[in-house]
């Protein structure tokens, strides 16, 4: 009987992955349709959908270079980036974007970083503003860290990663060669080619050893 019922699950599981299948676009409802038309940033957050990348409409909707699907249909961020986005971050009900745009929605202060809060956008602080820099974004105890291919956000002079900490944003090391950022358990790494990955140690202070094959011989030895 055991072996039945197995057969019977696994026959189900099957007859599950045969019924997916890709199927024609034809009312273009997930297509971008302006003359440039790339989609390459993504998160999902809950049910809600947000897409980034290089374009100017998605199906019949309008929107700049940021779009959310929801319950089957597409919404602007309203005046959507001037640009493209990199990085996407959610946290505390608010998405965080990070980025080669020169503004959000045309508000002062928001180029290469900006929040949106449901409604509308707004520089992160006072003045996020960084030109053309991010590239990842992180929430680690109590802060939101930014990296890229920056020399200050702001009037905050920073080398390749910075923190805002609910009011300022503040220096928190120099790794102009930063690609990425991620926590890990009590930890925040950075992708720091050719260095590899390194970890945060508070201050503008950072470990400089290979710290994923040190997890790895953590976990395994």
């Amino acid at each position: 009987m055991k072996k039945n019922i197995l057969i019977l699950i696994l026959l189900i599981q099957i007859l599950n992955v045969n019924s997916q299948q890709w199927i024609p676009d034809v009312n273009k409802k997930y297509s971008f349709t302006s003359s440039w038309h790339n989609g390459y940033t993504i998160l999902a957050v809950n049910d809600t959908l947000y897409i980034g990348g290089d374009f100017a409409r998605v199906s019949d909707v309008n929107a700049f270079d940021i779009v959310r699907y929801y319950n089957g249909n597409w919404f602007p961020l309203k005046g959507g980036l001037y640009g493209n986005p990199n990085s996407f971050l959610f946290n505390n009900g608010q998405l965080y974007v990070a980025g080669w745009f020169q503004w959000a929605d045309n508000k002062p202060g928001t180029g290469g970083l900006a929040r949106w809060d449901g409604n509308n956008w707004w520089p992160i602080g006072a003045n996020s503003d960084c030109g053309s820099c991010g590239r990842a974004l992180e929430y680690y105890n109590g802060k939101l860290f930014a990296g890229g291919s920056m020399s200050a956000v702001g009037s905050i002079v920073a080398f390749g990663v910075a923190a805002f900490d609910g009011t300022n944003w503040i220096n928190v090391g120099n790794l102009p060669s930063l690609v990425s950022l991620k926590r890990y358990n009590t930890d925040l790494l950075a992708g720091c080619p050719p260095d590899g990955f390194i970890r945060y140690e508070g201050g503008i202070n950072w470990s400089w050893f290979p710290i994923i094959l040190t997890i790895v011989l953590m976990h395994t030895g």
